[in-house]
């Protein structure tokens, strides 16, 4: 008895497949390059996301900090500042408690004069007229200076508002008010 082949099998043999074409090859290297790339920007961004989180945790726990530490302050400027503490510190001082407010009217004053008082020349009205003077701001040596606009203008003392300018300074544009 002969066996016969199976109709599934061949028994010629097949040729190999083709070698892939140029465009299959680039198409493979990019999807393979956009891969990698795709996975190092998710890598770079999970790497970022763990570092904002770690700061957030920081500033949370900074925050919980300065929110303890301002209670601790407020508590304590509460005790400072209670009525009655003061009112008992005051009667062991030997004040006595208020009895009634008692207002009073001030009418404004002219701050500064139109007359030129005579000074000492080694006062430092003297010295801030003289220098006024040499400056050219005859207006101002005759009137007086504008005290609070020299300050400013010197550094030493800082507006009251945080808009307000020292425009008046010496010779400034109201120099002589």
């Amino acid at each position: 008895m002969t066996t016969q082949p199976s109709p599934n099998f061949s028994a010629s043999t097949t040729s190999p497949a083709p070698p892939p074409s140029r465009g299959r090859k680039l198409y493979i290297l990019g999807s393979a390059g956009t891969l990698v790339g795709a996975g190092l920007i998710w890598l770079s961004l999970s790497s970022e996301l763990a570092a904002t989180g770690r700061r957030i945790a920081a500033l949370d726990a900074e925050r919980a900090d300065l929110l303890e530490r301002r209670a601790v302050v407020l508590t304590a400027f509460a005790a400072a500042t209670d009525p009655r503490a003061l009112e008992r510190a005051a009667v062991r001082q030997g004040f006595g408690p208020g009895v009634a407010v008692e207002y009073l009217g001030v009418a404004p004053a002219v701050i500064a004069s139109q007359s030129r008082p005579e000074t000492a020349p080694d006062t430092p009205l003297a010295i801030m007229r003289t220098a006024a003077g040499a400056a050219g701001a005859d207006a101002i040596a005759a009137t007086g200076p504008d005290m609070p606009a020299m300050l400013l203008s010197a550094g030493v003392a800082a507006p009251a508002l945080a808009d307000e300018r020292p425009s008046n300074a010496v010779g400034g544009e109201d120099a002589g008010r």
